[in-house]
């Protein structure tokens, strides 16, 4: 994967924990959000140390990011031993690709989308129930 790519498939996984696991109150904090779904292994795999238990999937993810020059630069700007993360295997490098990709996203803007959705479905159920 590019990491155009991970960072895609990353604000696809943060929809979803929001989607599933953000109650309706805890959308108005943003961060509060960013913290948990940073330490979901659904969104990064960081607490487990493995987004995918496949380890040719991450392989396949991981292979191409590491030549990615946005990849590198994000890895040069947060101080990371990129060596020292590859000497943990492949699973490792596509956790942390995943964990940088995070900084790319707007998480204000993904919980304002999931209020959205969820004030739809409410009156959707709502009007379905008063017809």
């Amino acid at each position: 994967m590019t990491y155009k790519e991970y960072i895609e498939a990353t604000v696809e996984n943060i929809r979803e924990f929001i989607k599933n696991h953000v109650f309706d109150d805890e959308l108005h904090y943003p961060e509060k959000i960013r913290s948990r779904a940073f330490e979901s292994d659904y969104v990064t795999g960081y607490n487990s140390g493995t987004f995918t238990n496949d380890i040719k999937v991450a392989e396949e993810n991981a292979g191409e990011v590491i030549f990615d020059q946005d990849f590198i630069e994000d890895v040069h700007k947060y101080d990371v031993d990129l060596n020292a993360v590859m000497l943990q295997g492949v699973q490792a490098t596509d956790v942390l690709a995943r964990c940088l990709a995070m900084n790319h996203i707007n998480i204000a803007i993904l919980a304002e989308e999931e209020r959205k959705r969820r004030k739809r479905e409410r009156e959707k159920s709502e009007r379905s129930e008063l017809g």
